[in-house]
């Protein structure tokens, strides 16, 4: 399965139930591909909606830095963590989702990112 082909996008929408008085810690890991031959530059970064509410989890970047005459190959984002304490009241459905996004798009290395698989862990906890 293919989660998203492009040089920037959100994918993976989870929608969850928050109890109030609790702080969410999001945990996402994905395995990608760039295309192209020449280095690129991305960031991910995790989305949480709180009733039209958005928050941004923290950046994280990756720079892949691809081979020519020995191709491409499948790296992965590994363990991409935010606890967000600023909804701790809240109670209500949480909507979920990446955001991934070419950090050097315009300048020449635009080359699509594919996102392969999606994993996420959602830990509830005071």
């Amino acid at each position: 399965m293919v989660w998203m082909q492009d040089i920037s996008g959100t994918f993976h929408d989870y929608i969850f139930y928050k109890p109030a008085n609790c702080n969410v810690t999001l945990t996402w890991s994905g395995s990608y591909s760039v295309a192209g031959s020449g280095p690129d530059i991305y960031v991910a970064a995790p989305m949480l909606t709180y009733n039209n509410d958005i928050v941004t989890g923290r950046v994280t970047q990756q720079t892949w830095i691809n081979s020519g005459p020995r191709g491409t190959s499948s790296q992965t984002f590994c363990g991409i963590t935010y606890t967000d304490s600023s909804k701790y009241s809240y109670d209500g459905a949480v909507k979920i989702n990446m955001s991934i996004w070419n950090k050097e798009y315009g300048t020449g290395t635009d080359d699509a990112i594919t996102i392969y698989n999606s994993v996420y862990k959602i830990i509830l906890h005071k």
